[in-house]
């Protein structure tokens, strides 16, 4: 005998289990930061690049289309088309600034990390780059166009975890010399 659907969708309720609704917010952002570090440590890089460009681009891509929206509602052509093209104008802006963002990033390890950088490009995208880099890291960079600055920020997201690993340590040793000048100056 066929139930009616309600009868199957419906949930029982337990009205004894009643939580504050700012519990169950900081309960959810617990366990969504959790599950973001969770796949940063275990995601390949490029998925965690990709990961974030989705992100970027659909958050600009709905705050320029619902700001266009509003803006076309209170006009006389209505808020859809407005909200359309804000779309588009939102992923485009959060695609290039992204872009930008990850193309500085690279010059930035390239100029900073350069043998860390040919190591990243050379042992894990060969296939694609090609022969060793024959130039200094820089130089090869700017020669090569579109497609090296492009494997390249792929490489600078395989070594990112280094590089932080390297300015914390960098940065320990800065406060352990002015750990070691305190010291000397109450002793003194």
């Amino acid at each position: 005998q066929a139930r009616p659907l309600s009868a199957v969708t419906r949930a029982p309720q337990n009205h004894s289990a009643v939580v504050p609704a700012s519990s169950t917010w900081v309960a959810m952002e617990e366990h969504l930061s959790s599950v973001v570090s969770v796949a940063a440590n275990s995601c390949p890089p490029r998925l965690f690049f990709i990961g974030r460009l989705i992100a970027a681009t659909t958050f600009s891509s709905v705050t320029v289309s619902l700001v266009f929206g509003q803006l076309g509602a209170v006009s006389s052509c209505g808020p859809l088309v407005p909200a359309m093209v804000g779309s588009w104008l939102g992923y485009t802006f959060g695609l290039l600034s992204f872009w930008r963002i990850e193309v500085r990033r690279t010059q930035v390890y390239a100029k900073q990390y350069p043998k860390l950088m040919e190591h990243a490009l050379c042992s894990q995208f060969t296939p694609w780059v090609g022969s060793r880099i024959d130039k200094p890291f820089n130089e090869w960079l700017c020669a090569g166009g579109i497609g090296r600055l492009s494997w390249a920020v792929l490489a600078a997201q395989s070594c990112a975890s280094a590089v932080q690993e390297l300015q914390e340590n960098e940065r320990q040793r800065l406060i352990d010399c002015y750990k070691l000048a305190d010291e000397d100056d109450g002793a003194s």
